[in-house]
């Protein structure tokens, strides 16, 4: 026994049990890595199918489906999204009800609250409840189709399952909805609550120079909210209050089409390119489904059946947000028992309830749920300086999503495009469709409220009913157009309304600056190709840094006015090297210097960043007052317009000569603006660079077709939001069209379609797709057959 207690020997025996420990730890990561990939190779049973469906898949593992019914395609479409994106298809379920905590711990308790708070599962819950016949139809069906893919498993799951010790749930179709809802959230709250930021301005600034500095001159504030303003101008201690969720950074969205008369083969041609969140796995899910009666090609929405944005045979679709204000707050009232709310003379009681939320390690949160009359009633935040307030929300409003879809990749003509489109809520969309007979057409997928006083772009009193909510607005007064003389369309969340709009519409639109780069390049040919309309969507010219320049003109002394020599001979190219990296800093340090030195001394929380790039052309077009160029940060002077633009060129050139040298034609813009390619599981320790994609240079920008961007954290901008798919295609010949998806089909890291669109994706490049039986055939490179359960 002493002989083996020796050192020596205690060192081989440590040795010998890190040698094994180590092989070990090697074969379950290995295991762990291998465990849930998707099977694009066999026969399968799935139970409820009517008839076999055949997939086939081609080299980018995007599949065809032949079914038998619509409800069998729904059914093995459940399938192929849990096959390819089960991971996503949790945590999205799990965000909506307020259940990340379960398996994430305290870290994901802010998210929790917020899905509980705003009610999101609950929607979904009433949304399934005005589901059409066809729609409830299909939702079980692919429910169906998801639960057929688990019990096929039999217990190999994706890594997530393993890592968070987590067991999948049956999949329902109140599930699925919550992906409708997500959507909706994150498009309708892109800014956050604006009417809360906005209430914060009036406050602190005073009601005359914040309308003004914001560009708002023409609202009118209601006389409640601005005594209630008024009354709290102290600063805010951001330091005191409790965290919050991350705000949503909004992107933007490109679509365009082209009249045969421009079109080189003399037919209609459409281009897409939503600008959403590029996290792992991708947002889309590409797919070509046939069933008698239902054929489209194109995006779909992962926990969701049929396609979104596409084609048929007859038709091409394409979707940006309209940025419809789809949403109100109303300050509340409450009696002195904090259970009923002031509606004129009377008073309403309140609903409440308690929910718990369940979070890792068996702790327990408990979550007062309370509701009006208007929505969901947000608690009293004292340190913000906002009372209780009720938050009316269209999504509220139960309406079966998924019908218009199913009626759109029906449709015959544009006119029965216009009618399902009619029948969709929230979000707001901007469609624009494209006919094999040369017609084109713009049209609002949605509605916007009816409200009684007020434009909704400040808190309402919600003790005076003058101000709720009156219906919907009429569907036939909102933008509309049809073949226009210029014989193109295009949308870039752009405001595309006539002037004498009857009624409020949106406050949140992106400047024209997209738009107008896209129909000045579309002007300039009459001989579009699906190739020159897909260089389109990777164009960098900025015309909005072009006008922010434009906007500087003066005397600049030293390095300023070399900085402004520089800029001033610049073509507005956001490429990755170059100019660029100087507009980006000049820019930066324009914000910091006019608005983040105000709004830090009152404490206030920047604003998105879609809303600071309008706001900064909007001060430089002289929109504010010589106060307004001060900088709070040195009390015992006020700086001018002039030295403000003056010291921003200056340091912008000093940080970027120290960085990279005199010569900006070598700057690094990229070092700037880069894409941090991140999955959710990103940060598990050892794993996390399994899931992550590595880091990018990035061109283009926020203003830019080719329109990546994020929050700044400090001189550099981390990419979120971009390009979520590009699409282009000729209206009538679906078999021509092209695509691609940043990264690839597949959520799994150890699948080859992980990534393995990325390298089209960065060049601006798109993928051939396939639609006739002889095309579909030549792409095969593997098929599943999904077959009835024995007996059927």
């Amino acid at each position: 026994m002493k002989k083996l207690l020796r050192p020596r020997n205690l060192l081989i025996l440590f040795g010998l049990l890190i040698l094994v420990g180590s092989f070990v730890l090697t074969a379950w990561v290995r295991a762990l890595k291998g465990s849930g990939l998707p099977s694009r190779e066999g026969s399968y049973v799935l139970s409820g199918l009517e008839s076999e469906v055949q997939v086939r898949f081609d080299r980018w593992g995007v599949p065809h489906l032949k079914a038998s019914s619509l409800a069998d395609g729904a059914r093995a479409m459940g399938w192929l999204h849990a096959n390819d994106r089960m991971t996503q298809l949790e945590l999205g379920r799990r965000l909506a009800s307020g259940r990340l905590s379960e398996f994430a711990g305290e870290a994901a308790l802010l998210l929790d609250v917020e899905a509980r708070e705003l009610r999101l599962r609950k929607t979904a819950e009433d949304v399934y409840s005005a589901c059409g016949s066809e729609s409830a139809e299909l939702l079980q069906a692919y429910a169906d189709g998801v639960n057929a893919w688990l019990q096929n498993r039999k217990g190999d799951l994706p890594p997530f399952y393993s890592l968070t010790g987590m067991e999948p749930e049956p999949w329902t179709p109140v599930d699925s909805l919550c992906f409708s809802v997500l959507m909706s959230h994150g498009l309708s709250f892109a800014f956050g609550r604006p009417e809360e930021m906005r209430f914060h301005w009036i406050r602190y600034f005073g009601e005359g120079d914040a309308l003004a500095w914001m560009g708002e001159k023409e609202t009118v504030v209601a006389q409640p909210i601005l005594a209630l303003a008024q009354a709290r101008t102290a600063p805010i201690d951001l330091s005191s209050a409790p965290p919050r969720p991350a705000g949503l950074e909004a992107g933007g969205s490109n679509n365009w089409a082209v009249g045969a008369s421009r079109s080189a083969t003399g037919k209609p041609l459409l281009a897409n390119d939503p600008h959403l969140d590029i996290s792992l796995p991708n947002r889309w899910y590409q797919v070509h489904l046939r069933a008698p009666g239902y054929e489209a090609s194109g995006m779909s929405l992962p926990g969701l059946p049929g396609v979104v944005i596409g084609q048929n045979a007859d038709l091409a679709w394409a979707f940006t947000s309209a940025m419809l204000d789809d949403h109100d707050l109303f300050f509340e009232q409450l009696n002195d028992q904090g259970d009923q709310v002031r509606r004129d003379d009377d008073w309403l009681a309140i609903e409440k309830r308690i929910e718990t939320i369940r979070i890792k390690g068996g702790r327990e949160y408990q979550v007062e749920m309370a509701s009006t009359d208007l929505g969901p009633l947000l608690p009293e935040d004292p340190v913000l300086g906002l009372p209780p307030r009720s938050l009316s929300w269209l999504q509220y409003q139960p309406v079966d999503p998924l019908a218009p879809f199913l009626k759109i990749a029906r449709s015959k003509t544009l006119d029965d495009v216009r009618k399902a489109a009619s029948e969709f809520l929230c979000p707001a969309q901007n469609l624009v469709a494209a006919h094999r007979d040369g017609g084109l057409m713009h049209t609002i997928l949605g509605r916007l409220p009816q409200r009684g006083i007020g434009d909704g772009r400040l808190p309402s009193p919600a003790w005076d009913r003058r101000y709720h909510w009156q219906g919907l607005q009429d569907y036939q007064a909102m933008p509309y157009s049809r073949d226009p003389d210029q014989d193109f369309l295009v949308t870039a969340n752009n405001d595309v309304r006539e002037q004498n709009f009857p009624f409020p519409y949106g406050h949140h639109f992106d400047t024209s600056h997209r738009a107008e780069r896209i129909r000045q390049l579309l002007e300039g040919s009459e001989q579009w190709t699906l190739e020159t309309l897909a260089a389109v969507q990777s164009d960098v010219v900025s015309l909005y840094a072009l006008e922010t320049v434009a906007s500087l003109q003066g005397e600049y002394e030293g390095v300023a006015g070399k900085a402004m020599q520089a800029l001033q001979a610049w073509d507005g190219s956001m490429e990755i090297q170059g100019t660029s990296a100087l507009y980006a800093l000049v820019e930066r340090f324009l914000i910091k210097g006019i608005f983040e030195d105000d709004e830090q001394a009152a404490g206030l929380p920047l604003p998105n960043e879609m809303w600071q790039r309008w706001r900064l052309l909007h001060v430089l077009r002289n929109g504010a007052t010589p106060e307004r160029f001060d900088d709070g940060r040195t009390p015992e002077r006020q700086e001018s317009r002039q030295e403000i633009v003056q010291r921003a060129l200056q340091d912008a050139w000093v940080m970027g000569e120290e960085r990279w040298g005199p010569d900006v034609s070598t700057w690094n813009y990229g070092e700037l603006h880069y894409w941090n390619i991140s999955h959710p599981l990103g940060d598990v320790p050892f794993l996390g660079d399994w899931f992550n994609a590595g880091s990018k240079p990035m061109y283009g920008s926020t203003t830019t077709v080719a329109a990546f961007g994020g929050p700044w954290r400090g001189f550099r901008q981390g990419i979120t939001y971009g390009p979520s798919m590009r699409f282009v295609t000729e209206a009538g010949s679906p078999e021509k069209a092209m695509a691609v998806l940043p990264a690839g089909q597949s959520g799994h890291p150890g699948d080859p379609h992980y990534v393995d669109q990325n390298a089209l994706y960065l060049k601006g490049e798109l993928h051939e797709t396939s639609w006739s039986e002889q095309a579909i055939s030549e792409a095969t490179v593997s098929t599943v057959l999904l077959q009835p359960a024995s007996g059927k």
